[in-house]
């Protein structure tokens, strides 16, 4: 037999423990002796180690109690019970802990401080992602663009991705005093656009699109919608910053094209044809233009109906000068093949599918519109004949600039091939602003249309 201390000391518990115990009938002294001294047997060692161990594994001592009476469930049924109760706790604490961290940061990001905004807070984030988020995404976006949304930092997590975006928010908000021009505006839009770039991996087409749906469009789509303060000052900011980096961009690319359609291509042909020959010195000119034109389709992501018509125009226009045997014939194919371009837009006007209307479409979607409404919009009857007078008109403009190639071979043939090559990139640039003046032409149509049409819807439900 053993004192009540002595039993305390082979546990490693208190005695005060034990007289609990005693007292909640869950462990009975062996013998009571004079004075109310309570000795335990080798059988209450036991028992009270099984407690002390039940209770280290999370067990209550009413489930105790009733564990040691009863005979029901056996001890492994019993620890995988309690095991799956553990991990649901778990899981509720993991999710408890990820919505105190999303309050603490959407806290940050919206600058509340009072309960009742906390409470709000608090709510949002409760209801983020119910009301048919995921059928809004899959709405808007392909199997692929969702497995990158899915990866993008979200509220209520850890990590410097979104510690990083939420320090920017507070900084930005410290800042809309200030000129969307100013430098420090500008190093704020660095930052955004750093930071965007990075979380997206650089795919733009993707940011772009989600950033109109959220902060325009206010589409549910899993997407934290910022203050608009914040938005409008961070969108001016960047639209500043890309005007300034846009001229050095165009710039660069100005000096690309000339490079790589006119001065290298006049070199090559310039100091090639002796050595090499007219056909091969004229066929090793358009290399540097085939290599410039795929490394602008892939750094741009042209993976759409307009980059691949390019892309293809490129392929054909390759493969038909490799097949043409001579600088003569060379010349001439690539004007029949241009008239061929030609009759391409023109049939498809006749058919009713005018491919400047596909074009749109591809615009559009990188600007965050589904192609499927945008596709309809563009072929309501008070927008579709635009997008075939559009067509006829790009097919009008290939005519005049394969016209003006055709009169270059004939003035100045393949001996003056030089100057066919500097005449026609200054052709393309003609043509290609007034291009751009017929799609702004076009643009300007679609936004009236929707102006009138919803005019129209607002004055119906009035």
């Amino acid at each position: 037999m053993h004192a009540i201390g002595k039993l305390a000391e082979i546990c490693q518990t208190t005695v005060r423990t034990i007289r609990y115990y005693d007292e909640i009938g869950l462990l009975k002294p062996t013998k009571i002796g004079s004075g109310g001294r309570r000795y335990y047997d080798q059988e209450n060692i036991v028992k009270l180690t099984t407690i002390l161990t039940l209770k280290e594994l999370g067990f209550s001592l009413e489930a105790i109690k009733l564990m040691l009476e009863e005979e029901g469930n056996s001890p492994r049924e019993l620890l995988q019970m309690r095991l799956k109760m553990i991990q649901a706790e778990r899981e509720k604490l993991k999710k408890l802990e990820q919505a105190i961290h999303g309050t603490l940061q959407l806290m940050d990001l919206e600058d509340a401080g009072k309960w009742e905004e906390v409470a709000q807070i608090y709510q949002k984030l409760h209801d983020w992602g119910k009301d048919g988020t995921d059928l809004v995404r899959k709405t808007y976006f392909t199997e692929d663009e969702l497995d990158a949304l899915h990866q993008l930092p979200k509220i209520g997590q850890e990590g410097k991705d979104i510690e990083e975006i939420v320090t920017l928010v507070k900084d930005i908000r410290d800042n809309l005093h200030i000129d969307p021009a100013s430098p420090k505006a500008e190093e704020l839009a660095i930052r955004w656009v750093n930071y965007t770039d990075r979380i997206y991996k650089g795919n733009w087409q993707l940011a772009n699109k989600a950033w109109q749906l959220s902060q325009y469009n206010r589409k549910e789509i899993g997407i934290y919608h910022y203050p608009e303060d914040v938005v409008a000052f961070i969108t001016e900011a960047i639209r500043i910053l890309e005007k300034k980096e846009g001229g050095t961009m165009n710039k660069k690319l100005v000096i690309l094209d000339l490079l790589c359609y006119a001065a290298i291509p006049y070199l090559i042909w310039t100091y090639g044809k002796e050595s090499l020959g007219d056909y091969y010195a004229m066929l090793l000119s358009t290399v540097p233009g085939f290599i410039y034109t795929i490394y602008r389709f892939f750094s741009e992501r042209e993976f759409n109906i307009a980059g691949l018509f390019i892309l293809f125009s490129l392929l054909v226009g390759t493969t038909v000068d490799l097949l043409s045997g001579s600088a003569d014939s060379m010349l001439w194919n690539q004007v029949w093949l241009s008239y061929g371009y030609v009759l391409v837009h023109v049939l498809s006007v006749l058919f009713k599918k005018p491919l400047a209307l596909y074009f749109a479409v591809d615009w559009s979607y990188l600007q965050g519109h589904p192609r499927k409404q945008s596709k309809d919009l563009f072929s309501r009857p008070g927008l579709f004949a635009a997008f075939q007078w559009l067509t006829c008109w790009i097919a009008f403009c290939l005519v005049l600039k394969n016209t003006f190639k055709l009169h270059l071979i004939l003035q100045y043939g393949v001996a003056g091939y030089d100057k066919v090559i500097i005449y026609m990139k200054i052709a393309g640039w003609v043509i290609g602003i007034l291009n751009i003046a017929a799609c702004i032409l076009v643009s300007v149509k679609i936004n009236n249309y929707l102006t009138a049409s919803n005019r129209a819807e607002t004055k119906m439900e009035g």
